[in-house]
């Protein structure tokens, strides 16, 4: 059906001429989209008991302000008009209005009521979608998996585009079914061949994993092109992530870079880090730690630690703003607080020589940090054990655990001075875990390894006098 008929039939008063019309306008169809003209269409095709499909049309334009100033309350009895003249779309949205309060009182009750009334006709497979997702979420009624995965395959029955993908989700998820890999990327395919954008990109992380399918780097790449295609930030991020490292197609670093700056502009948190990275890092000429203080800013604001910690190291060494060790101090917190292991460890440095804030020996030991495994933070432990840093001084057992735990995750040559100090605690508390001759032998390897000077001599004959090479 071409514009100009359309245009002749809506001219010559057709009122099925004058919806296809504003159809045309709305959609860009034989013509430049014009949102206004599209419309006054609408409204003509909607006159008194006119076009059911304009009125309903016709009501999201003014529920969604669409080439006309919104109005939820003109849209509801838009809706209510068509649903009078047996449109399933109009009459799925009243159920939806009721349950979400959209131009009328809210009343979840007579929301799900009507929904519930057109899933079972089974003359709506939206519905049918509708409903499933209610009982998976379980949004003012009783959560129900089964029912969801229920209500999901009645509606790919009619061959609804959003019900195989959440079917997709249920059977990847085992989600009210039986687990199901195979049978979940083949309802994804099916939701991505009719163009979904979130199959497509599930049909990427498919092809990418090996979910159902064979692995296959290709056709990731290309499902994540579509879904990028759409405008998903999601698949910006992927995608940018197959040209930087040449999965599926081959490298391009200028690629990579605007895909991941489309999904920072969309407000991805990890694009956003990303691209303070890169802008903080390029060569001279490209540099430029005013937009990458800007970025990291931005991934920070939306909680990333991996954004915080290096915002905070911004802070503190002056890189794109002026130093402030308080706000560095804040935004190592911050990161601290999720688990970011060396914020912590900057943290505890923060608190121990009082940078950004009141010197605090007591907090300085920073037992979280050692709590995440982090083999540097232990260390650090243990000295303040050792050493009476804001605890009570206990040589021979705080201090020797966290020594212990450091020295389990350090390399054949890495850190001398723990293994000396891990030595000396095992000897002398007599708490050796392992043959006490191994860690005389440690002992003596640091002390010739130029850390003689980390305990006396004294302590070493001790030590010495102490080993009696029994085990």
């Amino acid at each position: 059906m071409s514009f100009d008929w359309c245009e002749k039939s809506a001219n010559n008063g057709s009122i099925i001429g004058k919806f296809y019309l504003g159809y045309c306008y709305e959609f860009g169809i034989g013509i430049m989209n014009n949102e206004k003209k599209s419309v006054y269409w609408y409204k003509e095709a909607s006159k008194r008991n006119g076009c059911e499909f304009a009125q309903f049309n016709l009501g999201k334009c003014y529920q969604l302000g669409t080439g006309v100033r919104k109005d939820t309350r003109k849209a509801f009895e838009l809706y209510k008009k068509s649903a009078k003249q047996d449109n399933n779309k109009s009459q799925l949205q009243i159920g939806n209005c009721y349950f979400e309060g959209i131009g009328t009182e809210i009343n979840k009750t007579k929301g799900i009521e009507i929904i519930k009334e057109l899933a079972e006709k089974g003359e709506s497979c939206s519905s049918q979608n509708y409903l499933g997702e209610l009982y998976e979420l379980g949004r003012s009624i009783n959560k129900d998996l089964k029912q969801a995965s229920y209500w999901y395959c009645k509606a790919t029955e009619n061959e609804c585009t959003i019900a195989e993908y959440n079917l997709g989700k249920c059977y990847e998820n085992g989600n009210g079914v039986e687990k199901d890999e195979r049978k979940a990327f083949e309802y994804y395919k099916k939701s991505a061949d009719q163009e979904y954008l979130y199959a497509q990109f599930q049909l990427g992380c498919c092809y990418s994993k090996g979910i159902g399918t064979i692995i296959d780097k290709t056709k990731a790449f290309e499902s994540y092109k579509n879904a990028a295609g759409q405008g998903y930030l999601y698949a910006h991020f992927q995608l940018g992530n197959c040209y930087l490292n040449g999965i599926g197609t081959e490298v391009n670093k200028m690629k990579a870079f605007e895909s991941y700056e489309k999904a920072a502009n969309q407000g991805y948190k990890v694009a956003q880090y990303i691209l303070g990275i890169y802008y903080q890092n390029r060569k001279s000429a490209e540099k430029d730690v005013v937009k990458a203080l800007e970025y990291y800013k931005k991934s920070a604001d939306q909680g990333y630690s991996y954004a915080q910690f290096q915002l905070g190291n911004c802070y503190l060494s002056g890189i794109g703003t002026g130093v402030d060790k308080t706000k560095a101090f804040e935004l190592y917190k911050r990161a601290s607080d999720k688990g970011h292991k060396v914020a912590q460890n900057n943290l505890r440095l923060s608190y121990e020589n009082g940078k950004g804030t009141k010197t605090n020996l007591e907090k300085a030991v920073y037992i979280k940090a050692a709590e995440t495994k982090n083999k540097i933070s232990q260390y650090n432990l243990g000295e303040c054990y050792e050493l009476g840093n804001g605890v009570n001084r206990d040589e021979t057992k705080e201090a020797f655990e966290y020594y212990k735990k450091y020295y389990k995750k350090s390399t054949e040559n890495e850190f001398k001075e723990v293994d000396l100090k891990y030595g000396c605690h095992c000897l002398i508390s007599k708490r050796s875990e392992i043959n006490r001759e191994k860690e005389f032998e440690l002992y003596i390897d640091a002390h010739n390894s130029n850390f003689g000077n980390i305990i006396n001599d004294l302590e070493f004959l001790k030590v010495s006098e102490m080993h009696d090479g029994s085990t």
